[in-house]
């Protein structure tokens, strides 16, 4: 049997061995934009509680479990990966700057002199936590102390915003009991956290690293994340559940870019998703191209709403049919009619609500 030490140490550095920026900081923002974006789907047959006056109480008995492991996925996982930033940040200065400073004496001369350590000397350093990183960023910014000290004052003006992702993630990981509910979370990420990420994203220290990260190119063009920290003073639970929904199933396009080899495999998964949608024959109004994927398997759901029946004789006065529900067979884009058309929101995707007497 393996020793627990030898086990533990059979492990893959991501910096050294994969070449990414920032360690795991990348797959921590993918995961806790591919969190958020999936809260609208826990939620979507209760967001009406959140547009009106209803009491706390009330939206949170609707609240299922899924949402807060969502809610809290979000939190941390942001947290995680502005903590391996601003680290970054600090050991693109000096090693030393980001960690506590070692009491053996060789490994502390081999950091000094930038010499590389062994895995035991390196599990032996102790990194410097969250609060204390900022703290050191924002002092070496104030006394220009850091290279590029102007393109990283916005540290020092989100201060407050950081502070506060701390306190959530500290709640969450220390305490256990406390997540935002579906609209301040909402807030906190467009208005509040996505400005910083832009910055962030911004530096050349950090460009080029879209493929760690972003979701795939949506067919009808719509960028999720642009839009959501855009129309941030103009928060409509519909038009953020919307925006967000595009950018969940955007993570979840199986549909590569159309070159080489991932032709056969694009034109398998396509051709088993139309498949699929043009098989469904109950309430179908019809099938159309997804605005996600681009592959013609988005199925729009229709039904029947009827007004002065008479069940005996099985007349009825009027009668009307609507489409309530898309869902695409390829990517999983789904919503329904609890949200407006995009028209209404000023997203660009057909309007699939639609309604006729007959």
């Amino acid at each position: 049997m393996t020793s627990l030490k030898a086990t533990c140490s059979n492990g893959i550095n991501l910096e050294t061995s994969k070449g990414c920026v920032a360690g795991f900081a990348f797959q921590s923002l993918k995961m806790g934009l591919k969190a958020f974006f999936t809260t609208y789907q826990e939620m979507k047959y209760s967001l009406h509680l959140f547009e009106k006056k209803h009491p706390d109480e009330k939206k949170d008995f609707n609240t299922p479990l899924s949402f807060f492991e969502l809610s809290a996925e979000t939190i941390l996982h942001f947290h995680h990966f502005t903590e391996l930033i601003l680290k970054d940040l600090l050991r693109s200065e000096h090693v030393l700057l980001a960690d506590e400073g070692s009491k053996k004496t060789v490994v502390l001369k081999k950091l000094l002199m930038g010499k590389p350590l062994n895995a035991d000397e390196v599990s032996g350093i102790r990194s410097i936590e969250f609060s204390e990183a900022l703290d050191r960023i924002v002092d070496l910014v104030n006394a220009d102390e850091i290279t590029d000290a102007a393109t990283l004052e916005f540290i020092n003006d989100s201060k407050d915003v950081l502070k506060k992702l701390n306190t959530l993630r500290n709640r969450i990981w220390h305490r256990g009991t406390f997540v935002l509910r579906y609209d301040a979370l909402d807030e906190f990420v467009c208005q509040y956290f996505l400005p910083v990420l832009n910055r962030i994203l911004s530096l050349g220290r950090y460009s080029g690293q879209e493929s760690l990260w972003k979701y795939r190119d949506l067919e009808c063009g719509f960028d999720p994340l642009s839009f959501l920290e855009n129309e941030s003073d103009s928060y409509s639970i519909g038009k953020f559940a919307l925006a967000k929904e595009l950018g969940r199933a955007a993570y979840c396009n199986p549909i590569r870019r159309d070159s080489g080899w991932t032709r056969i495999f694009n034109g398998e998964i396509s051709g088993r998703a139309v498949t699929a949608a043009n098989s469904e024959g109950h309430n179908v109004s019809k099938v159309t191209t997804c605005p996600v994927c681009g592959i013609r398997s988005l199925v729009v759901y229709d039904d029947v709403e009827v007004e002065g029946e008479d069940f005996e004789t099985g007349t009825y006065e009027r009668a009307w049919r609507y489409t309530w529900q898309v869902k695409c067979h390829c990517c999983s884009f789904e919503i329904n009619n609890h949200l407006d058309n995009g028209s209404a929101y000023g997203i660009s995707i057909p309007d699939y609500w639609q309604a006729e007497e007959m």
